[in-house]
């Protein structure tokens, strides 16, 4: 789900093919995947027909982030445990 936002995010329309290939999922799950997004609140735009694209509109708030405490609890762990790693500026470029 987050490499689709990604992809959505990127800026330009990206065909419903296109799409399904790169994830490695059938046009049908891609579809269910972008109501999904819908349904969390992300305005995924699309162009029906053949050519069909999907398109996640520049400036767009991203809804909030609801976790459980033990889901809070994790990912607190693991940005301090980044953190230790890499510092505050986070990982270094790749070589």
């Amino acid at each position: 789900m987050l490499e689709l936002l990604s992809l959505l995010a990127a800026g330009v329309p990206r065909g419903g093919a296109d799409l399904a290939a790169r994830l490695g999922v059938s046009p049908r799950t891609l579809r269910r995947d972008v109501a999904r997004l819908r349904d969390l609140g992300y305005r995924v735009q699309s162009a029906r027909g053949t050519g069909g694209s999907y398109l996640l509109p520049a400036g767009q708030g991203v809804p909030p982030l609801h976790l459980s405490e033990e889901e809070a609890v994790a990912t607190a762990v693991g940005l301090r445990h980044a953190a230790a790693a890499y510092g505050t500026d986070g990982p270094g470029p790749a070589d």
